[in-house]
């Protein structure tokens, strides 16, 4: 009787063994054949996971009760950040940023004009097919909707605008699509745009909805707000003239405003939207979601202050020569033939950014941008750490 006890015990063990065994093979079966899924797929691999990423609010206002639109726009189709995405093992994967279509978010007076002149002279010769400003704002719907019926061209696409963001979800040539942008301190980009405005009136969309040679820096710094937030939540058909008769655009004798002409900017009739269509509670949480997802939106941020090291980081994801051919090219001091001109000059712009630190209301004014900005600088210092290993270990 003991003897067969301990033969079943044996046989009992043994049978254990095996199970575990089947199960351990087929666990690693199943894991190297999603690994070579997405090695073999790596567009729809990350197209996916930031679309698992993002997000979604519901409960939104309509953007009027005819469309039935609502508020924000979901953006999907897009590669998230490169760099906070690197390891080892998915590296192979990310051979898809340097084939797809490349788009710049051009965030005004933030170093933009430099890269889209870096893009222009560089792209020929890296097989980037460089378009003009395709994201006027007089235009813009209806060149979203030629890029959702063009035909797919021989190079990828390098595309740019401050109108932009979104243009990944309507292009439909199969390639991989990503965002980049550089922004800058919302208090300094203010006091930009504001001295930059008050000598280009009539010139800029920028400066067409208040003339600012006759408003202080504080009431420009209203007027202007949280330009970058609203350029992450841009809908499109709202340049077309589509919801200019909506109860929403009725007037604007709330808002201060002096057009420099019949066109309105399309910035304007978004900042006029999203005042008087969301409440307070609303414009917090569409913030959040555009907080949390700001590591999924653009394959690379840069920061205006560290603008080589933002050169460097492009060339590295895109394989386009950004730091190489245009590093020190962004010299933002303007030009001054004496030095005393540009001792009076960085005097005035240290007063005018106190002025605006001073006062309440430009905080709340720009609180969205402020908070966008603090995230952005965590998401550059985590790709700079990232970038540092990567150029080290290759070079």
């Amino acid at each position: 009787m003991l003897g067969s006890y301990h033969e079943v015990c044996s046989s009992m063990k043994s049978k254990r063994f095996y199970v575990v065994i089947s199960i351990t093979a087929f666990v690693g079966i199943a894991l190297w054949t999603l690994y070579q899924q997405v090695s073999s797929h790596p567009v729809d691999t990350w197209n996916h996971y930031s679309g698992k990423r993002h997000r979604k609010i519901t409960s939104f206002s309509p953007l009027s009760e005819v469309s039935g639109g609502s508020w924000p726009v979901e953006k999907h189709r897009f590669l998230p950040n490169f760099f906070l995405l690197w390891d080892k093992e998915k590296s192979p994967t990310l051979s898809s940023y340097s084939e797809g279509n490349i788009i710049f978010l051009h965030h005004n007076k933030a170093g933009g004009i430099s890269i889209r002149k870096c893009m222009q002279a560089v792209g020929p010769e890296s097989g980037l097919n460089v378009s003009r400003n395709v994201f006027s704002y007089r235009y813009t719907a209806r060149e979203f909707d030629y890029w959702k019926h063009a035909a797919r061209t021989k190079q990828r696409m390098g595309l740019y605008g401050g109108y932009s963001f979104g243009v990944c979800d309507v292009i439909t040539d199969g390639r991989p699509c990503s965002y980049f942008t550089m922004i800058r301190d919302p208090y300094d980009r203010a006091v930009s745009a504001y001295l930059y405005c008050s000598k280009n009136a009539s010139k800029d969309q920028l400066c067409t909805a208040l003339r600012a040679s006759e408003v202080s820096v504080v009431d420009w710094a209203i007027h202007h707000g949280s330009f970058f937030f609203r350029q992450l939540v841009f809908n499109p058909a709202v340049c077309n003239g589509s919801y200019d008769n909506s109860p929403y655009l009725g007037n604007f004798d709330d808002f201060p405003h002096k057009f420099a002409s019949d066109v309105i900017p399309c910035w304007f009739k978004h900042k006029v939207l999203l005042q008087r269509m969301l409440s307070e509670k609303e414009r917090l949480d569409l913030l959040k979601h555009v907080h949390d997802n700001l590591e999924n939106y653009f394959a690379v941020i840069g920061l205006l202050d560290n603008f080589d090291l933002t050169m460097g980081m492009l060339q590295h994801v895109y394989h386009v020569p950004f730091r190489d051919r245009c590093a020190d090219t962004h010299k933002n001091q303007g030009r001054f033939r004496k030095r005393r001109q540009k001792i009076e000059a960085d005097l005035l712009v240290a007063k005018l950014k106190r002025e605006l630190l001073a006062d309440p209301r430009v905080n709340a004014s720009l609180h969205a941008d402020l908070v966008l900005y603090e995230k952005a600088k965590q998401i550059f210092n985590r790709q700079k750490e990232v970038f540092k290993y990567l150029t080290k270990t290759t070079s």
